[in-house]
Parts: C-alpha cells; sequence; structure tokens
C-alpha cells in the first residue's frame, strides 16, 4: 500500500520532466449548469502521454453563478498530438455550486475538440457534454434558488504556453 501511494505521488510530478506539456488559460467558456447558464475562467495543466494520448486538469471560476469545478480528462487526438489535430475523449470532474453549504456535483461526459501541439503557444477550441450526478436545487447568493441541470454542454477557447518533454521516439 506504501509503494501505491509513493508512485501515485512521484508519478504525476515526474511526468512534465517526460512528456510535453503546458499551461492553459480558460479565458471563454460557457456551460450552463444552471438556468441561464454561466460562464468560466480559470486555468490548467496539459500533457501529451504518448503520440496520440494527452491528459488535462483544470480549475474553474464561475463568473455570475458562485462556484467552481475541477476536471480531469483524457484524449485520443486523431493525428500526431505534437502537431494540431482533433481529439476526443472522457472527462470527469468535481463542482460545488452555491454558498458554503451549497451542493456538490460529479460531472460526468466527452469532450472534442482542436488543439495545436503544445510546444510554445497553443489555443484548443472545444465542445462537450456532460451529465451532472447530483444535481439538485441549490440556494445562490441573495437567496435565490436555482435548479442545477441534469445534462449541459460546454464550449470554450483555450490559450496556452508549453514546452517540450524528452523525445523518447528515437
Amino acid at each position: 500500500m506504501f509503494r501505491s501511494l509513493v508512485l501515485c505521488i512521484i508519478a504525476p510530478l515526474a511526468m512534465p520532466l517526460l512528456a510535453q506539456g503546458g499551461i492553459r488559460l480558460l479565458v471563454s467558456n460557457v456551460e450552463p449548469f444552471v438556468v441561464g447558464g454561466a460562464q468560466h475562467v480559470g486555468i490548467g495543466l496539459d500533457l501529451d502521454l504518448a503520440d496520440r494520448l494527452s491528459l488535462g486538469v483544470q480549475g474553474r471560476m464561475s463568473i455570475g453563478v458562485d462556484g467552481w469545478v475541477l476536471n480531469y480528462r483524457t484524449a485520443y487526438h486523431f493525428n500526431d498530438a505534437e502537431y494540431a489535430s482533433f481529439y476526443f475523449g472522457p472527462l470527469v470532474g468535481y463542482r460545488h455550486i452555491g454558498a458554503q453549504e451549497g451542493v456538490n456535483v460529479i460531472p460526468l461526459g466527452f469532450q472534442l475538440g482542436w488543439r495545436g501541439g503544445l510546444e510554445r503557444f497553443y489555443a484548443d477550441l472545444h465542445l462537450g457534454g456532460h451529465y451532472n450526478l447530483g444535481a439538485d436545487e441549490v440556494l445562490l447568493e441573495g437567496g435565490v434558488k436555482a435548479d442545477i441541470l441534469k445534462t449541459s454542454f460546454c464550449a470554450g477557447l483555450d490559450l496556452g504556453w508549453g514546452w517540450a518533454g524528452r523525445n523518447t521516439r528515437h
């Protein structure tokens, strides 16, 4: 058990040394998870693990609705991920909506998009959809009640700056 715990801690710390990666700014993300919708801003980390496999972790704060979300996604790229390519993959997250005693939701779904290669400047234009496990009514700031949608979509444009990883192809 101790070895597994150590591996789970050390592996993510060592990945940036081996993989091509990047830091992204979530400059324009729209996701209507409550009636009326919500805009998001945030930051994320991207890593290319293989020629056609990548992962991403991101945190977003909602604008106009009291809440935040952490997402993890993996993606299969239809071309070599070193260059611009279309991708598709699953995502899972943890979202808190409302005041301190708000509602916690688990979004499960998928994301597809087009992302540039991670070395230097890159962009990611994406769409996605998910089911919100635990969706219910929530009390927002100011005593306003809102219904959390069971299903929702997201769309966004993210901009980032990346670095080349160790070349393991040769």
